[in-house]
């Protein structure tokens, strides 16, 4: 069986930056098991932390150059 992340969010909580993962479980077949399974975790890791602020910046700038908002 194999788990694919489908989705994740990165965002920032009273107890530090978390991310919550959306999965499917898919058989050998491509039959999906489970779908939109969720796990959350608080990350530890700076390095990591470091990477989700890169790509909060990141998101940011799409949105400041979208112009007609």
């Amino acid at each position: 069986m194999n788990k694919i992340v489908t989705a994740f969010t990165v965002f920032n909580t009273g107890e530090g930056t978390r991310i919550s993962i959306i999965y499917s479980k898919v058989d050998e077949t491509g039959k999906i098991i489970s779908d939109a399974s969720r796990v959350d975790r608080i990350i530890l890791d700076n390095d990591i932390i470091s990477v989700s602020e890169e790509l909060k910046e990141y998101a940011q700038s799409i949105v400041n150059s979208i112009e007609g908002d």
